[in-house]
């Protein structure tokens, strides 16, 4: 089954339960989602979608000391990304540490583990969680905190990502930090290093030993090498010290300037400010609006992590994925970026929640950029060639520590029980065992196992065009709309307009063809869903379950205007993912 058959918005955990009976009842799965991240194709695409949009509400619960942690407990309902949760938390000057990507999913990202910027200081999102409340399979709600379904709360720290957690989680208690998110009391620092291509391994060398496992738990820096759209690249130093302005500068002046040629800038900044920077956005509201700034990146895109357990000595893997990213050529955008773990992080045993990397040094993300989906194959194989160099220089050396479940990778590994436990470690056995408990018939999942496409299902993808082509005819979709080269300014219809107006003036004409303009764009809205489900579902008949559509479509559409036709839904598949 390629596409969910019912998407479900429950409002109350009553509407969740008895939309699981359902489901169960009818012998379909369920999946969950809140947020809109996923590096691979773990959306909900099956059976019964559970959109927890709904579920956004956030109330203080209670403001007195936690154990040992401080804070205030906060529930928070779990349909809400990031950015509501910050652009909610300034009115009661709180905050929870976290990611700064406003649509992040809260429920999500801490089933993830959640690093951030004040990972270091704080924890990670999964450390401030303290309870949750889950419909299990049969239907019922169910409470989880520290003394009640405590391997549940386990599990939620970090168990989560690959596999669906074994239930829909509707609210979660947190405990926020109290501090004024819109107080400049923050310093946010870039250092553009002078020469990327001479310095970069030094730069390298100095931030392992510098940035990760630093004493001064306030100071988060990360180190960035990238190529951007126009083929400049740079390297630099970024990120976060919780402190005055002169005490960064002071530290800054004393380890860095005496080894790295950098140009640094800084300055004062608050929590809410650097989140609505960091998220491309330019206002709270647009915070709340569950949108981010950032679709310029690209419709495609590849992305894969790897963890560093110690220090990299010999650089040279390193080296051989920076000049990777500097010399690539094409169009495209590359980045990787290197985050710095260690502090309150290393605090938690790694048996204490699911979580694994508690002890690991620093983790990176090494992410690709591309205009179109046809050149998706080209592109992934070349990042993977990359990736995989990189990750044998390290094993080479003891360092790998495996993958964050936060980037899911279905590439980096060789098989799926090697997949796990790069995520998972030593934790992996219990995390199944807890699902298994939980869960005994697998109702919940992200996608659906049973569903297996072999190569004699497969048909190119230009098939589907031309078939979806033919069956709009004289139905007036989209398809149909698209055979004509002008665009929605209302060319044709003001023309068809002055023919009819007989000469009566051009206001009347023009106010007439932009009638028709919108009344074609409205038709066009209405019926685009019907014609991107089609093609969504041409790409799943191939088994194509990533956003990059295989090099066949490159090749097969050799007529021009089914290429103008097939460029066009891409487009507006784009389009409508953006808007979401």
């Amino acid at each position: 089954i390629p596409y969910p058959i019912p998407i479900v918005n429950p409002a109350s955990r009553s509407e969740a339960g008895v939309a699981v009976k359902c489901a169960v009842g009818s012998g379909l799965q369920v999946c969950g989602r809140n947020g809109k991240h996923a590096f691979e194709a773990l959306g909900c695409t099956h059976g019964v979608v559970m959109d927890m949009r709904k579920l956004s509400e956030m109330e203080v619960l209670a403001e007195q000391e936690g154990k040992g942690s401080g804070g205030v407990q906060v529930h928070v309902g779990a349909g809400n990304m990031l950015g509501m949760v910050a652009a909610k938390a300034v009115a009661r000057r709180l905050w929870l540490p976290a990611g700064v990507c406003p649509t992040v999913g809260a429920t999500g990202l801490a089933l993830v583990g959640g690093q951030g910027m004040l990972s270091r200081l704080h924890g990670l999102t999964a450390d401030r969680l303290e309870g949750l409340e889950m419909v299990d399979y049969t239907g019922e709600v169910v409470r989880v905190s520290d003394t009640q379904n405590a391997e549940l709360l386990w599990l939620a720290k970090g168990g989560g990502g690959y596999e669906h957690f074994p239930g829909i989680i509707t609210g979660l208690t947190f405990r926020f930090i109290e501090m004024d998110p819109a107080e400049k009391k923050w310093v946010k620092f870039k250092a553009v290093i002078h020469d990327p291509l001479s310095q970069v391994d030094e730069a390298f060398r100095f931030w392992q030993s510098w940035a990760p496992n630093h004493p001064d738990r306030r100071l988060t820096a990360e180190l960035w090498v990238a190529r951007q759209w126009d083929s400049k690249i740079s390297a630099h130093f970024t990120g976060l010290f919780f402190g005055p302005k002169h005490e960064f500068e002071a530290l800054w002046l004393a380890e860095v300037e005496p080894v790295i040629r950098a140009n640094m800038t800084c300055n004062e900044t608050g929590a809410l400010d650097y989140m609505i920077a960091a998220g491309g956005v330019k206002s709270e509201s647009e915070l709340l609006s569950g949108k981010h700034g950032w679709d310029a990146y690209g419709s495609a895109w590849k992305g894969r992590s790897f963890v560093a357990n110690k220090i990299m000595h010999n650089v040279s893997a390193f080296s051989d994925l920076a000049r990777h990213i500097f010399t690539i050529q094409g169009r495209m955008y590359l980045y990787l970026e290197l985050k710095p773990l260690g502090g309150a992080i290393a605090e938690v045993k790694a048996s204490e929640s699911a979580f694994w990397h508690r002890q690991a040094s620093w983790w990176g993300l090494f992410q690709t950029f591309w205009p179109w989906w046809e050149e998706a194959e080209e592109h992934i194989e070349r990042s993977a060639q990359a990736y995989g160099r990189m990750v044998a220089g390290m094993q080479q050396q003891g360092v790998y520590g495996g993958q964050y479940v936060g980037y899911v990778d279905h590439d980096g590994a060789p098989s799926r029980g090697q997949e796990l436990r790069n995520y998972y470690g030593d934790n992996l056995e219990r995390i199944q065992d807890i699902r298994r408990k939980w869960d005994p018939s697998g109702v919940f999942r992200h996608a659906n196992p049973k569903v297996e496409v072999t190569v004699a299902d497969k048909k190119p993808l230009w098939e589907d065009i031309l078939e979806m082509k033919a069956n709009s005819k004289g139905k007036g979709t989209v398809i149909e709309d698209w055979e004509t080269d002008k665009d929605e300014s209302g060319e044709d219809e003001s023309e068809g307009a002055r023919k009819e107006d007989g000469g009566r003036g051009k206001g009347a004409s023009n106010a007439r063809g932009r009638q028709g303009a919108e009344k074609k764009r409205e038709q066009t809205r209405a019926d685009g869903a019907a014609d991107l489900k089609a093609l969504r579902h041409a790409r799943y008949k191939q088994g194509d379950r990533s956003r990059s559509a295989p090099a066949a479509w490159d090749k097969a559409l050799d007529n021009s205007r089914v290429r103008k036709q097939a460029d066009r839904i891409k487009y507006s598949h784009w389009q409508k993912s953006k808007n979401k």
